[in-house]
């Protein structure tokens, strides 16, 4: 996954346990990373489709999103397990891609 900074550095933190998306992200192992950097590993549970602006609320604890709808006309919240930060290291970013890269 391919996060704004404050976001990564929550999800370090164990802050951050739910991940929201326009996709629905299979579950499973994944990289934490900022720009071209890798910073962490986590896994990815299962994908929730996330209906109504007050399902979203009640999860803001877990999410941290404070927006006035959702943010995406369909939302997906996906648990962050299993976070491990990992010393910084380097990996291609393939030209154009964004939120999720294929690690190379």
């Amino acid at each position: 996954l391919v996060l704004k900074k404050h976001w990564l550095e929550k999800i370090l933190a164990g802050v951050k346990t739910l991940e929201l998306r326009h996709m629905r992200l299979k579950p499973g192992r994944c990289f934490l990373g900022h720009k071209s950097r890798i910073y962490g590993v986590a896994y990815l549970g299962d994908a929730e489709l996330v209906p109504t602006m007050s399902e979203f609320r009640a999860r803001f604890e877990e999410h941290r999103v404070d927006v006035d709808r959702l943010p995406y006309k369909t939302t997906w919240a996906i648990p962050i397990n299993k976070v491990r930060k990992t010393p910084p290291w380097s990996y291609v970013h393939n030209k154009g891609a964004a939120g999720v890269v294929r690690f190379r």
